[in-house]
């Protein structure tokens, strides 16, 4: 399993569907809390993730060590 980044959120989501795939510019959630990016697509172990998402456009820049800061904003 690769990931280019995981944070924390402020807070838990509420309870979702998990999944065990993801895939390449995957935005998804591990654990209570744990926010990742995928840059490769894969499969976790259970419980599996919370897919929140897919970026939009080349994620090359985040494959990169150290930390990365991003902002996100829910599209209409």
């Amino acid at each position: 399993m690769v990931r280019v980044g995981a944070d924390y959120l402020p807070s838990d989501l509420p309870s979702m569907v998990r999944q065990i795939a993801f895939r390449n510019g995957m935005l998804g959630l591990w654990s209570g809390n744990h926010f990742v990016i995928y840059c490769r697509g894969g499969r976790v172990p259970q419980p599996g993730i919370v897919s929140l998402g897919q970026v939009q456009g080349d994620i090359s820049i985040f494959d990169r060590p150290g930390p990365v800061t991003i902002w996100i904003e829910c599209s209409e």
